[in-house]
């Protein structure tokens, strides 16, 4: 498992690399809805055996993080207004490279990626634009989203994906 990103099991199968792109469970603070950015909870003990890709870290909201959504957008019309808040396009770079660079090492395999619904949406929109606005895109906690390299380039197969109850 790959989280912020954390990197979970690799099979062998062709030229191709399936990616699980998962986005990680509730947390109190983004169940209280508050901008996270890279205030990163200490992990527990099974968070501490996975590996973190810096490309994968949540976004980072500078000064805001910790700030509710809703007050940085009273007073600055949008997040990305806000001084000091990590721009979509780096946070889309960061991710894609990331992500290109997990599939050539795991080509040929399945992989599953846990990254922040912020990353998650750019990643998204980057992989197919006529998902439209990267704030539509619905990412609830614990959700997956089905992503396939092939050498030439990604597929985004599903999105918002959750697994089935008992």
């Amino acid at each position: 498992m790959m989280a912020g990103g954390t990197l979970a099991g690799a099979g062998k199968s062709g030229g191709r690399t399936l990616i699980y792109l998962a986005r990680h469970g509730q947390t109190p603070l983004n169940e209280s809805g508050v901008l996270r950015g890279l205030a990163d909870p200490p992990l527990d003990e099974t968070g501490r055996e996975v590996a973190t890709d810096q490309c994968l870290i949540d976004r980072d909201y500078g000064q805001w993080t910790g700030i509710s959504r809703d007050a940085v957008v009273a007073q600055w019309g949008l997040v990305d207004r806000a001084p000091g808040v990590e721009p979509r396009s780096a946070v889309a770079g960061r991710a894609v490279k990331g992500l290109s660079d997990i599939a050539r090492r795991y080509l040929g395999g399945s992989v599953t990626v846990v990254s922040h619904d912020a990353v998650n949406r750019q990643v998204l929109v980057a992989f197919d634009a006529g998902l439209g606005d990267p704030d539509t895109i619905p990412q609830d906690n614990g959700c997956f989203n089905t992503l396939l390299w092939k050498g030439s380039g990604w597929a985004v197969l599903g999105v918002n994906e959750l697994p089935e109850g008992p």
